[in-house]
């Protein structure tokens, strides 16, 4: 290839009037994009129209008719043509020697009715790109050793595709050149030649019977391209003549309505030669265009050429046909002839119809957004028949187009008519009918499709507005979730779409082009049970336009919460002997999952289902399976365990404690009196209030409460004896002798009760008192005055008796009084004592009573109560300072009481004490009484006026007491004392819940 200015040369361009041609010269094989030149400025357009048209003006190709256009493309405002397309010579000309592409451009206005087709020239110049190349490498040829000098041998000739006489096979050179033999060469009308081998020496076969030479086939460029052959000669005869056609050239016309079959020519060629190398046969050339060999076919042995293909008559269209005429020698000889083949004109034919789309395809395309008027192609009509036959004119049907003709004859632009929407329709097709004037009128018809470009005037729509789906949670990174879909009306770019999402969305998933949605984080439905966010779909127009829908995602429940008590044990308490399945309680659990995971069932350690009398439903109702004894059992002990029903499910345990509360259910044992054991002797002249015995019971209730705290009551009348109420001590109430009480024996009828709520029970046992004599050894009778002495140390003696037996059977009585209170005491106040609340027991405290109080002892309660304001609860705190001593104090108490007389009178007397230590103090005595309303109190028997000292009592030390016990500092103290036949008592306990009632406003102690 030679240099740049002489691949690529302007050999002329010149600017003519509207209407003719634009030439240019362009080499072969030039790069893709070689500038061609500007089709503006070559044609000189600018010179017939105005500025501002010619700025608005756009150049296209009229692609229909033109089969050249698609080497080249030309920018459409600029109008400069560039190539696009390997320009092959060979290939676009073959046969020729002078190589002309011609096609048009279409100049018009884009925004007026300005439009003109131009004609383009181009002139393909050769360039030596091949080289000469002959059919095979090696050829063997036998010469006869007798041959004459200058006998010929013919040789097929090289074939170099470059058809110009400048670069097209040029020469032979036999290589050595020394040999007997010489290169005579004719070149053919089809580029190829006619080689011949000639002998120039005679041949002697004894002195060399084989030539081996070379010969090279030369262009003509400089420095030429060569091709070789290898020959080798073989002394033999040779066939030295070739076929001649009786005519170098031949013409035919064809009628365009001839039958196929038809014979419409006959070649005929003679050869020299004898026999074999004398017969000629005939064949087309290898070397000429295809569609010869679709129209025409040559018998091989007669020559005749007949039509098989359809005819088309077409203005000034000529075939040409290359026949080769060849013997039947071993080597044959050829020789070719020319035969011009042209179509003659049967009469009317119908308009032939050519459009051109302006596009590189069959097709136009406008814009959805295209103004009325716009052209969107070019049509062209070619009738080559005369007068009215080749007279045409052209409609068409389209409801969106209408087709306009131009002022050259039969020519049109199909323009819009009304507007376009691409969305509702994005192509159509476009009927073009045209029809002549002939008799009868012949009419062809042309559909091409409009394509109508879209425009981005529609937004993306997603399938659905709400995309919802679930997603267990502890889900995989990167796990797909749900697949969401938009589509865009528009078209090309316009429907390219870009999803995206709300930032409330991209903190836990992300989306792929496909619209996939798949989890960024694993997934916790206990933080985050629903997901809503916004998904966007972005189309690639300009400006852009975006859509939206919501993505609901449901994070499903995996079992990986376990059930929570919402405590960290539980106690209940429960009565005893409730029959089976009594509720006890109720457990509950909770567990963070949902459905199935978070529903809870609930049940006993199997280690405890022997063990203990409770069942536990599923609900995590607790229920006895049995009746429950206080007194067997007064508390259990045991696991619960909570179990969800996920897979695998999970579970937790919690600790329950039950307290079995007592109930009065066991009446009163009765130690003394016994059926072994019931007798007491008193002797005569025992004094009042001599304790002779003690009733010995203890309640296998509960210790403390009311259910085991006694009460003893004697049921038939016997005024000697009196009771106590709480102690079971039997006093008498008058001296006892003879004068007053006979010898014998008494049965006593003892009832022993609980203070059980609500019923309390009892237990009844027989007493029998026998009186006897202070001395049973003497008989004594009154007046005898011998005996008097005696008499008197006998009742002494019988007195100290007495006396000694009665206080050994109150010591004993008390003894085992005590042992039992304290037993009960011990484990009833075990917790008190550990917490230092109290530190000693009420004390019992007796008064004297009067053979009246049998009669009156229903009326004989005695309530004694701290005078308001004289005594207050924070007083009877005992504080800490920083010597870690207590605070004490003497306060002055007024104590007042008042007696129910029969069922109407009411006695009042108030008394008075001080001293004491506070609350570890102790009441002494009563010093006074005073505003006795009844004269009846100083009547009663013992001790009238009360001026026996009152057994102390004491409170606990409240130690270390918390001061929220104390908040309402002003109350006063309320105490409650129960006067009972025997006396008078403090009805307390020390327990430590009642050190509350003893400083709390109006509780009772």
């Amino acid at each position: 290839m030679e240099d740049w200015h002489r691949i690529v040369f302007f050999l002329t361009v010149y600017s003519i009037c509207m209407g003719e041609d634009v030439v240019y010269h362009v080499p072969e094989e030039v790069p893709n994009n070689t500038y061609i030149g500007n089709i503006a400025n070559d044609s000189n357009i600018n010179s017939v129209i105005s500025e501002t048209d010619f700025n608005n003006m756009r150049f296209n190709f009229l692609t229909q008719g033109n089969e050249y256009a698609k080497y080249f493309h030309i920018d459409d405002k600029t109008s400069d043509m560039f190539t696009q397309a390997r320009l092959d010579r060979e290939q676009l000309c073959p046969f020729v020697t002078l190589c002309i592409l011609t096609f048009e451009v279409v100049v018009q206005s884009s925004s007026g009715h300005f439009f003109r087709t131009l004609k383009v020239r181009i002139y393909l110049e050769d360039i030596n790109d091949h080289s000469p190349s002959f059919a095979q490498k090696m050829l063997s040829i036998p010469i006869s050793e007798d041959v004459v000098v200058g006998t010929q041998y013919p040789i097929e000739g090289a074939i170099d595709l470059d058809n110009s006489d400048k670069y097209s096979l040029y020469a032979y050179e036999l290589v050595p050149n020394n040999l007997p033999f010489s290169i005579q060469f004719v070149k053919n009308l089809d580029g190829s030649s006619l080689v011949r081998l000639s002998v120039k020496q005679p041949l002697d076969r004894e002195k060399e019977e084989l030539y081996n030479m070379v010969l090279l086939g030369k262009d003509g460029g400089d420095p030429p391209l060569t091709g070789r052959l290898i020959i080798n000669v073989t002394v033999t005869d040779v066939n030295d003549n070739s076929p001649q056609f009786t005519s170098p050239m031949y013409n035919v016309s064809v009628n365009e309505n001839v039958e196929n079959g038809s014979v419409i020519l006959t070649v005929a060629a003679t050869d020299l030669d004898e026999g074999e190398n004398g017969l000629v046969h005939y064949r087309f050339s290898a070397h000429q265009a295809n569609e010869i060999f679709q129209l025409f076919a040559i018998d091989e042995e007669t020559g005749e050429m007949r039509v098989i293909g359809e005819l088309l008559y077409t203005y000034r269209k000529v075939y040409t046909v290359i026949v080769k005429a060849f013997d039947l020698s071993d080597n044959p000889l050829t020789n070719q002839t020319l035969i011009y083949v042209s179509v003659e004109d049967s009469g009317n034919n119908p308009p032939e119809i050519h459009v051109n789309t302006f596009t590189n395809s069959d097709d136009a395309a406008v814009s959805e957004l295209a103004k009325p008027g716009t052209v969107v192609a070019h049509v062209s009509v070619v009738d080559h028949d005369t007068g009215k036959d080749g007279e045409v004119v052209c409609v068409t049907d389209s409801d969106s187009f209408e087709i306009e003709p131009l002022p050259e004859k039969y020519e049109y632009t199909v323009i819009v008519a009304h507007l376009l929407d691409h969305e509702r329709q994005n192509m159509t097709d476009v009927t073009v009918n045209c029809q002549d004037n002939g008799d009868p009128p012949l009419m062809s018809s042309l559909i091409f499709v409009v394509e109508i470009l879209d425009e981005n005037d529609n937004s993306p729509r997603f399938t659905k507005p709400l995309y919802e789906t679930s997603i267990y949670e502890n889900n995989k990174l990167g796990e797909s979730i749900v697949t969401v879909t938009a589509d865009d009306i528009d078209s090309g770019t316009n429907a390219d779409i870009v999803y995206r999402l709300s930032s409330s969305g991209s903190e836990y998933v992300y989306i792929e082009k496909s619209g996939m949605i798949r989890a960024k984080i694993s997934l916790d439905r206990e933080l985050t049970s629903v997901l809503d966010f916004l998904v966007y779909a972005v189309d690639g127009g300009s400006p852009q336009r975006t859509g939206s829908a919501i993505v609901r995602i449901q994070i499903l429940d995996e079992n990986d919460e376990k059930p929570i008590f919402n405590k960290d044990s539980y106690e209940f308490s429960i009565s005893e002997n409730r029959p089976s399945e009594t509720i006890v309680g109720m457990l509950l659990a909770s567990d963070g999952d949902t459905g199935p995971n978070a529903m809870i069932l609930y049940m006993i350690y199997s280690f405890y289902n022997q063990n203990i009398p409770f069942v536990v439903s599923p609900d995590g109702v607790i229920q006895t399976n049995a009746q429950l004894d206080r007194e067997v059992v007064d508390n259990y002990d045991f696991n619960v365990t909570a179990i969800d029903e996920g897979f695998p499910a999970l579970n937790s345990s919690v600790h329950v404690k039950v307290i079995v509360n007592d109930e009065n259910d066991n009446p009163p044992k009765i130690y003394f009196p016994s059926p072994s054991n019931d007798t007491v002797r008193v002797p005569f002249m025992t004094t009042p209030w001599t304790v002779i015995c003690g009733i010995q019971a203890s309640d296998d209730d509960e210790p403390g409460n009311e259910n085991s705290r006694l009460k003893y009551e004697i049921t038939n009348e016997f005024r000697l004896l009196r009771i106590n109420f709480d102690t079971g001590d039997i006093q008498v109430t008058d001296f006892i002798t003879k004068q007053k009480y006979d010898l014998g024996t008494f049965r006593i009828q003892i009832v022993v009760s609980d203070h059980g709520i609500p019923d309390s029970l009892s237990s009844t046992a027989m007493l029998t008192l026998q009186l006897y004599p202070e001395n049973v050894t003497q008989a004594v009778r009154v007046g005898d005055e011998e005996g008097q002495p005696n008499i008197i140390i006998a009742v002494i003696v019988g007195v100290v008796t007495v006396v000694i037996s009665g206080c050994i059977v109150i010591i004993i009585c008390v003894v085992r009084k005590l042992g039992i209170k304290k037993q009960q005491q011990q484990l009833y106040f075990n917790d008190a004592k550990q917490k230092k609340v109290f530190d000693e027991s009420i004390t019992v405290f007796s008064l004297p009573s009067d053979n009246r109080v049998q009669e009156e002892r229903k009326g004989k309660v005695v309530s004694f109560m701290l005078d308001d304001n004289l005594l207050f609860g924070e007083e009877l705190v005992q504080h800490k300072d920083n010597t870690s001593e207590y605070k004490t104090f003497k306060p002055t108490i007024s104590l007042s009481f008042s007696k129910p007389i029969g069922e109407s009178n009411v006695e009042t007397c108030t008394m008075t004490t001080d001293g004491g230590r506070g609350m570890s103090g102790k009441v002494n005595h009563l010093n006074s009484f005073r505003n006795c309303s009844s004269p009846r109190l100083e009547n009663r028997v013992g001790s009238p006026t009360f001026q026996q000292e009152i057994i102390p009592f004491s409170f606990k030390k409240a130690l270390n007491t918390p001061g929220h016990l104390f908040q309402e500092a002003r109350d006063p103290l309320k105490l409650v004392f129960i006067h009972s036949d025997s006396g008078i008592h403090c009805d307390g306990s020390s327990h430590e819940s009642d050190l509350q009632g003893y400083i709390s406003k109006d509780v009772v102690v």
